[in-house]
C-alpha cells in the first residue's frame, strides 16, 4: 500500500487491529471523507494472520425496485448470506464484512448483532439449512465473524443502545496527512529525478497553496487535504508518461548546466503547478475564488512561467514541448455559448 504513516495514524491502525481479533464485537469507524477510514481499515486488516476473506457492501443503496425510496432489507440478507457461506473451501481466517454508508436504523440493528452468529435478528438466512444444501454445516462456522462499519460524518441516525454494541474508533482530520500521502507515493517512484524533484516542489509549494484554498476562497464541496494530495497523484501519473525523460534520468553524470536537463526540469515544474491547480483549485465556486488562485500563483509562485494570456485554469502543459499552451488549442468553440458570451469550457 503507498502509504506513509503518522505516529498518530500507526496508533489508530494498531487499536482498529486489535479490536478485529474480538470478532464477537462489531467495529464502528468513524471520521470525515477522505480522512482515512478505509486506509486504517485496510491496514489493520492487513497485520490479522492468516488473513480473513474481505466483503465490502454499501446497504444505503440497497433499495426495493419497485418502491426506490423503501429499504430493501431481504436484499441485505441475501447479500450477506453469499458474503458469509462457508462454500467448499472455507477461509482459514474466516470472514469479515464490511458496510461503508451512513448508519441508519433500517439496518444497523441487525448488523450490530451479525458478529454472533446466536444473536442474528430479523431473518433465519444464517441457518445451516441455507448457508448449505448438504445440511451439514455448523453454525458456530460463522462465529468468526469480523464486522467493520465506515461511518461519514456524525452518529445522529444511531440510537443509544446500537452505538453502545459497537467498538467505537474515530479518524480525525490529522491522524492521516497529505504529506504522508504523497511521501509514501513518492516511495514507489523508480525515476530519482521525477522523485526528487516532486518531492522538493511538494514540500515547498503544497502546502502553502491548501492553506491559501482554506483561508481565502469558496468550495463547491468540503474536500479534505488529503483527498487533494491523492487527486494530485493520479493526475500526475496519468500526464507524467507523457513526458519522455528516460534518457535525462539515466544519465551517468548530469551537470547543472546541461540543457537538456534543465529544459525537463523547467518543464516538471510546469507540470506540477498544472496538476495542483487541478486537485487543489478544482472546486472553487466562483470567479473570485479562481481569480484569487490566479493572482496568488502569478504573484508568489514565478517559477511556475503562466503567460499573461490567460488565466491559470485556461492553460495545459504541452508534453511535446513542456511549454504551457491555451486550452483553445485543443478545444472548438462552443457552437451555443452561454450567457455572457464565454465558451462552455471556460
Amino acid at each position: 500500500m503507498n502509504l506513509s504513516l503518522s505516529r498518530e495514524m500507526a496508533g489508530k491502525v494498531l487499536l482498529l487491529h486489535r479490536s478485529l481479533l474480538h470478532a464477537r464485537r462489531p467495529v464502528l469507524v468513524t471520521g470525515e471523507p477522505g480522512s482515512g477510514k478505509s486506509t486504517a481499515t485496510n491496514l489493520a486488516l492487513a497485520l490479522l494472520s492468516p488473513p480473513c476473506q474481505v466483503h465490502r457492501v454499501i446497504p444505503n443503496v440497497l433499495r426495493a425496485s419497485t418502491h426506490p425510496k423503501t429499504f430493501d432489507r431481504r436484499l441485505l440478507d441475501c447479500i450477506i448470506a453469499a458474503c458469509l457461506h462457508p462454500g467448499p473451501s472455507r477461509a482459514i481466517g474466516g470472514k469479515c464484512l464490511i458496510l461503508d454508508s451512513v448508519p441508519n436504523g433500517e439496518w444497523i440493528e441487525c448488523v450490530a448483532r451479525l458478529s454472533a452468529a446466536h444473536d442474528y435478528v430479523g431473518r433465519e438466512f444464517l441457518q445451516p439449512t441455507v448457508l448449505d444444501e448438504t445440511h451439514t454445516a455448523p453454525l458456530a462456522a460463522l462465529e468468526d465473524v469480523k464486522v467493520v462499519v465506515e461511518c461519514v460524518g456524525s452518529l445522529e441516525t444511531m440510537t443509544p443502545a446500537a452505538v453502545s454494541r459497537f467498538t467505537l474508533l474515530h479518524i480525525g482530520p490529522g491522524d492521516l496527512r497529505w504529506e504522508d500521502a504523497v511521501e509514501g507515493w513518492l516511495q514507489q517512484k523508480e525515476g530519482k529525478l521525477e522523485r526528487e524533484r516532486v518531492r522538493e516542489l511538494t514540500g515547498k509549494h503544497f502546502g502553502g497553496l491548501l492553506s491559501f484554498r482554506r483561508r481565502e476562497c469558496q468550495t463547491l464541496v468540503s474536500v479534505t487535504d488529503v483527498t487533494m494530495a491523492r487527486m494530485f497523484c493520479h493526475l500526475w501519473d496519468a500526464l507524467f508518461a507523457s513526458f519522455n525523460i528516460g534518457k535525462v534520468d539515466h544519465f551517468p553524470t548530469v551537470s547543472a548546466e546541461d540543457e537538456t536537463l534543465e529544459r525537463w526540469s523547467v518543464a516538471l515544474v510546469k507540470l506540477f503547478f498544472f496538476c495542483a491547480v487541478w486537485s487543489i483549485g478544482g472546486t472553487l465556486n466562483d470567479e473570485e475564488s479562481r481569480g484569487k488562485f490566479d493572482l496568488l500563483l502569478r504573484e508568489q509562485h514565478p517559477e511556475a512561467a503562466y503567460p499573461l494570456k490567460a488565466n491559470v485554469f485556461q492553460l495545459y502543459v504541452d508534453p511535446t514541448e513542456g511549454a504551457w499552451r491555451s486550452w483553445e488549442t485543443k478545444l472548438q468553440e462552443a457552437e451555443n455559448r452561454g450567457s455572457g458570451g464565454r465558451a462552455y469550457y471556460r
